[in-house]
């Protein structure tokens, strides 16, 4: 999952909220699911992290 700083919610990396933030931006984080809720941070609405991605 990917965090922006200064925000409560988590991210796939594929969000289209966060493709724009380059991989090396100091600003956001990647940490496993778990730990972000643990956070107290919550699911994006729009990539909604906590939904299984359906098969390819």
């Amino acid at each position: 999952m990917r965090i922006l700083s200064g925000t409560k919610r988590y991210h796939r990396v594929d969000c289209a909220l966060i493709e724009d933030i380059g991989d090396e931006a100091e600003d956001l984080e990647t940490l496993p699911r778990a730990e972000a809720a643990a956070r107290g941070c919550t699911p994006c609405l729009v990539c909604q992290p906590d939904r299984d991605q359906a098969p390819s």
